[in-house]
């Protein structure tokens, strides 16, 4: 796909994975993929990429990039997104012209940035040097916004444009978040469009919102509506031929819905549009130059809406006051938001824990894991890693859930293995009994064997695994055995599998967690000591590799 051939396309998403891949629609010129779903993930997920790229021209969009947070990118998030840009060849490569880390701290929100010179100056510099390391051009979206800051020197169109100019750098022009800016903002859509050049726009995004509390949110959870329909038909005269892409990313329907959309908007090429009544009017403000210090303003923003459900009473005062929607207002949106994104991933990864602590225990453990642990780093599925651990060391939890905070961690820790191996990294290396069975005595006794990513061996306090099972099944029963039990949690055929071990299986898997040769192995089981090797232990190890591998869980 060339950037200015008339092309129309949606975004690949989970629920549409397997249809999609399946029957292949040749209604869709192009997919957009959510780069985080797919970097550094294996299993499923990778499967349906793999397929999707066979058949169709790919584009890549980013939600966590952060260009506009201050100090430098996170390497290991730009590391991954290079390698999955080598893995697909995308079309286009893009993300959002907005922040939402702090220091090591992360939102995991599109936050509005300061529209100053020293903003400008410093993103065009990581701009040019992302844009070098990854060795395409990249486009930055235009993000919805429900506060505006004080003390910026440009508007929002002039700002974009002198970036583009700068640094060659390109726009994915989303038409849904000029008419979210138009109401919330007062923005003018046509000004917007009025400040770019037609070399700079990529493709535009379509999609819809809602309205909350007179605020427009950029929800993707609707069809586009008319008001949007209008600004594309008016972008399509400042920039034809641009590529178009819907998005939809709540309440998602079935693709069919999509296609409609699409085709809707491929009737503009057609000049077969529908009438829309035209936007109204707005002047466009001036921005007046506040002496307003940017230092402490992310700080003090980031801190307002990291706290849970509360605000301070000086929350607003660098947000701007004279904007349709009220500063207060805007700022409860990313508040609740910030609460609300994050545990939708915790119910998504701990559904069986949800159950047992009913809706209002969950948020309790909710806010307080939040307090104890923040989120850290890019990647939005870390938020979950230290759930387990929290709930079976934290004496401050006061809430009465009926059952011991370890039985719940126990089960959490389940929930999280299960999580970690469904999307885990293929393991480039793993061994079949075949190649086994030809290894001569040297390779035996020199190969150091590793259990493949895809492997999780989980230790808990309470024999949890048979309750998880029945959560599967939205039933809850009496509370399980407090006993040792071991469990492996592994991947096989895209789903994953749960198996009880005994002690000695679990010695030997731990072992090979870190790394192990047979001979090392052997000490790792055997109770008589290091260095006693009887063949009895050695059958013994040798036949737990052999029968391990045939479920693809050993790697050398």
């Amino acid at each position: 796909m060339s950037e200015t051939k008339e092309t129309f396309g949606v975004g690949f998403r989970p629920q549409h994975y397997n249809w999609v891949t399946t029957h292949r629609p040749a209604e869709v010129d192009v997919f957009e993929i959510v780069s985080e779903n797919f970097m550094g993930v294996g299993g499923r997920p990778r499967f349906f990429l793999e397929k999707l790229r066979a058949d169709y021209p790919l584009l890549m969009h980013g939600v966590s990039l952060s260009i506009g947070s201050k100090g430098p990118f996170d390497m290991l998030y730009l590391k991954k997104l290079k390698e999955l840009t080598h893995i697909i060849q995308p079309q286009m490569i893009s993300d959002h012209l907005s922040w939402g880390r702090l220091s090591e701290r992360n939102s995991h929100d599109l936050l509005p940035i300061v529209y100053s010179k020293a903003n400008l100056d410093e993103i065009a510099a990581k701009v040019s040097y992302l844009q070098d390391y990854l060795g395409q051009k990249f486009y930055l979206e235009n993000p919805s916004a429900y506060v505006a800051f004080q003390g910026s020197e440009y508007d929002e169109a002039g700002f974009f444009a002198e970036l583009l100019q700068r640094t060659g750098a390109g726009i994915l022009l989303d038409l849904n978040n000029l008419f979210v800016n138009f109401k919330n903002l007062g923005q003018d859509p046509e000004h917007f469009l009025r400040a770019l050049r037609p070399e700079s726009v990529g493709y535009f995004h379509l999609a819809g919102h809602s309205v909350q509390n007179e605020v427009l949110i950029d929800t993707h959870d609707q069809p586009v509506p008319d008001s949007v329909w209008s600004i594309y038909k008016k972008a399509r005269e400042f920039f034809p031929g641009i590529p178009s892409v819907v998005e939809w990313d709540g309440n998602i329907p079935e693709f069919e819905v999509l296609l409609a959309e699409s085709e809707k908007a491929r009737s503009f090429a057609r000049g077969l549009e529908p009438k829309f009544a035209a936007l109204p009017k707005i002047e466009t403000p001036s921005i007046t130059i506040r002496p307003v210090s940017e230092s402490g303003v992310y700080e003090q923003f980031f801190d307002e809406i990291v706290r849970t459900f509360r605000m301070s009473e000086d929350g607003t005062k660098n947000l701007r006051q004279d904007l349709p929607v009220s500063a207060h207002i805007g700022l409860t949106v990313y508040n609740h938001a910030f609460f609300l994104r994050l545990e939708e991933l915790m119910m998504d990864i701990y559904p069986g824990l949800a159950i047992v602590c009913e809706e209002e225990g969950f948020r309790y453990l909710l806010t307080q894991y939040l307090d104890f642990h923040p989120p850290i780093g890019s990647s939005l599925k870390d938020v979950a890693s230290s759930f387990p651990t929290f709930l079976k060391e934290n004496d401050a939890i006061d809430y009465d859930f009926g059952v011991p905070l370890k039985l719940l961690g126990d089960l959490a820790s389940l929930e999280h293995a299960r999580s970690e191996a469904y999307v885990a990294e293929d393991s480039a290396s793993t061994l079949s009994p075949k190649v086994l069975s030809e290894f001569t005595p040297a390779l035996w006794e020199t190969t150091k064997f590793h259990t493949t990513q895809n492997a999780r061996l989980v230790t808990c306090d309470f024999a949890v695994l048979p309750t998880l099972l029945e959560l599967d099944k939205k039933e809850v029963s009496a509370p399980p055995e407090e006993i040792l039990s071991h469990y492996l949690i592994y991947r096989h055929n895209y789903a994953t599998e749960e198996v009880v071990l005994d002690d000695r299986e679990a010695k030997l898997l731990e072992a090979f967690a870190s790394g192990a040769t047979l001979m090392s192995a052997c000490d790792a089981v055997n109770e008589k000591g290091i260095g006693y090797y009887d063949n009895e232990t050695i059958s013994y190890v040798a036949s737990k590799i052999m029968h391990w591998a045939g479920q693809g869980l050993i790697s050398a």
